[in-house]
């Protein structure tokens, strides 16, 4: 008996051919930027090493600045390296969604005091930024350090919101995160910056969480609004002065919220500043329906 070796051939479309094509490309793309990532972070990391230990010895004000300079514009660019591999994975398909149970107030609410205290500590220490963080009635101040300057943070939530939402957490808090550091780096000496939360639409089911970040810049000219979340862009003068510079963090935002099923835009008028606003819906929490259904009602019955 003569065995017979079937075979079935798989053809593909030119279309079709070029699309693998593409996915291919950009997932050796997504490797070869991985790769060089590590090993400029290796040299950045020495780099920062060896800054430290000179901040550990006697220093002039003239040299200990330069050293700051150092550790700041290292740090710069190790968040660069981390946008740019970021952006990278979401471009080839790669970002995974994580939808677990937090508490909105805690972990969003904080992403913006923290992230300017981590971010912006280097420089100048010993100089004030003002954090008050406020839930309409109370208020409570830190102190940190932000660019040299006194800035006033403000978070604000309105008493709608509800207590427990199911959705991707972390990559909420780093949405508001890069926000408010933008805003706080752009922000000049006595401005402030506020970050408000509040629900634009409530029911016994979700949440459509609004949140919005003023600065205190000079603003943005109208016609360069609409690319604000183009990447590298020199959005103004005080921009180019500020610490980060243009970046990748607002591209960044934009495919995030985009990647969540949210709407991010930006408002601005020269002479008054900018606000960023961002759009998510969230599901409320199970073991907490019960007691936001009430609040939904009032809120529904209201409109």
């Amino acid at each position: 008996m003569v065995g017979v070796e079937s075979m079935t051939a798989i053809r593909f479309t030119p279309s079709e051919s070029s699309m693998l094509d593409n996915v291919d490309v950009i997932a050796s793309e997504t490797q070869i930027l991985a790769d060089m990532s590590h090993a400029i972070r290796r040299q950045l990391n020495a780099i920062s090493g060896m800054a430290h230990l000179l901040e550990t010895t006697e220093l002039t004000d003239e040299q200990a600045g330069y050293v700051r300079a150092i550790t700041v514009s290292s740090q710069a660019l190790n968040a660069l390296i981390s946008d740019s591999l970021e952006l990278s994975k979401i471009d080839a398909g790669g970002l995974t969604i994580n939808r677990t149970e937090f508490q909105l107030r805690e972990v969003i609410g904080m992403a913006a005091p923290s992230a300017a205290a981590t971010a912006l500590a280097p420089l100048h220490p010993g100089q004030a930024f003002a954090i008050s963080a406020e839930t309409n009635s109370a208020a409570k101040d830190h102190q940190s350090v932000a660019h040299g300057q006194r800035v006033e943070l403000v978070v604000n939530f309105t008493n709608d919101l509800p207590d427990h939402v199911i959705g991707d957490a972390g990559r909420l808090r780093q949405v508001v995160a890069i926000l408010a550091s933008n805003a706080i780096q752009v922000s000049p000496e006595g401005g402030d910056v506020v970050v408000r939360l509040f629900a634009d639409e409530l029911s016994e089911s979700h949440c459509r969480l609004h949140v919005s970040v003023r600065d205190s810049s000079s603003g943005i000219h109208a016609d360069k609004v609409e690319h604000v979340f183009d990447a590298f862009q020199v959005l103004g003068p005080w921009q180019e002065r500020a610490l980060i510079g243009p970046g990748l963090g607002l591209p960044l935002v934009k495919r995030i919220v985009n990647a969540i099923g949210g709407e991010v835009w930006c408002e601005s008028q020269l002479g008054f500043g900018s606000t960023f606003h961002f759009v998510v819906t969230l599901d409320l929490a199970p073991a907490t329906v019960d007691f936001e259904s009430d609040a939904a009602r009032e809120t529904l019955a209201g409109r």
